[in-house]
């Protein structure tokens, strides 16, 4: 039996933000992930110009240049119009059932994509979950805190598993554990009946297929998935790329 990896994806509109800008969201980030799962450490960013693996505490105080430094560029080598950095750390140099990893893509102002940005946090490839991570208190506290910092337009949380009963790759709102929507996206839909939801004072809102480690073998959670999917459906009516008019 092979493991399973779970994710936590968020996106965002077009907006500018320059390399300080994305350095402080990513330090927050990952001291939030610090703060809510302790014992997993020490975090190490990845100099993605050099291949160089930085503990924490030494590139916190270059993270502005770390993430300076990889400016995301089309085949010809010229720079993404807008400006999109990527920046990745993770809690070990390995790939284990005790690891972690955050990938930022932030800072694109390119008012052709609905949701240009993104971040990602993931437990290790092929791994069989660890409890102390993969729960339904920690990964929704996760989620919250990468809602928290990034101002995100929506964020999903997912395993590998449900992938495989996807509609397509492409949909942005498919079979997740949870499902979070800031408040212009939370106006355009009706929560469906029996599913649990939380709503913020920002207007967000949270929808929840089961309140324990999501499992595809557990039919309420699947049925509760389905439910979800079905009633944001009209999210996924606009495509990512906008027409230029």
């Amino acid at each position: 039996m092979t493991g399973n990896q779970f994710l936590i994806q968020g996106g965002w509109e077009s907006r500018a933000e320059d390399p300080a800008a994305l350095a402080d969201g990513m330090l927050r980030n990952i001291d939030a992930l610090r703060a809510i799962i302790p014992d997993y450490g020490p975090w190490w960013v990845a100099n993605l110009k050099t291949g160089a693996a930085i503990p924490l505490e030494k590139a916190r105080p270059r993270m502005k240049a770390i993430v300076a430094s990889r400016p995301e560029v089309y085949d010809d080598g010229e720079p993404v119009e807008g400006g999109i950095h990527t920046v990745i750390a993770r809690n070990e140099r390995n790939n284990s059932a005790k690891s972690l990893c955050i990938t930022l893509r932030g800072g694109a102002a390119n008012p052709y994509w609905r949701y240009p940005n993104k971040v990602e946090i993931e437990t290790g490839d092929n791994e069989f979950p660890d409890p102390s991570i993969v729960s339904y208190p920690v990964f929704k506290a996760v989620t919250l805190a990468m809602v928290e910092v990034w101002r995100v337009a929506f964020a999903r949380v997912f395993s590998r598993a449900v992938m495989s009963d996807w509609r397509k790759r492409t949909y942005r709102f498919d079979l997740s554990w949870m499902t979070y929507l800031s408040a212009p996206l939370a106006a355009q839909i009706t929560p469906p009946a029996g599913v649990v939801t939380e709503r913020f004072e920002n207007g967000g809102l949270l929808l929840i297929a089961a309140e324990e480690t999501f499992d595809v073998d557990n039919i309420q959670h699947m049925d509760a998935a389905r439910a979800i999917r079905d009633a944001l459906e009209a999210l996924d009516a606009i495509p990512d790329q906008l027409k230029k008019w």
